[in-house]
């Protein structure tokens, strides 16, 4: 038959297995509040980053429209030109054939 100090000790050692200390009850909510805290920044850095990025490309694209309506501009003036001469050169022509 089994001692009744036995049947105590061996009940209470399982009791201790299954229910952690208080000190492991403690710390685990604190690892959770520091692990939400750390995924919160994550969150924070992510959006940001993102943002950051979104503002970049803002940037460049202004930068490649300003470049885009220059060359715009340039190519008007050219064309102006170009036209010019060859109104220029039709009169010439056109007065020596006339002549």
């Amino acid at each position: 038959m089994e001692d009744p100090e036995q049947r105590q000790s061996s009940s209470s050692s399982s009791s201790e297995e299954v229910v952690p200390n208080n000190t492991e009850q403690r710390q685990i909510p604190r690892e959770d509040i520091l692990s939400q805290r750390y995924l919160e920044q994550l969150r924070r850095l992510s959006q940001y980053n993102q943002l950051q990025a979104a503002i970049h490309d803002q940037q460049q694209l202004r930068r490649v429209n300003e470049n885009n309506l220059l060359q715009l501009q340039q190519l008007r003036r050219m064309n102006e030109n170009n036209l010019l001469q060859l109104v220029i050169f039709c009169l010439i022509n056109c007065t020596v054939i006339i002549s």
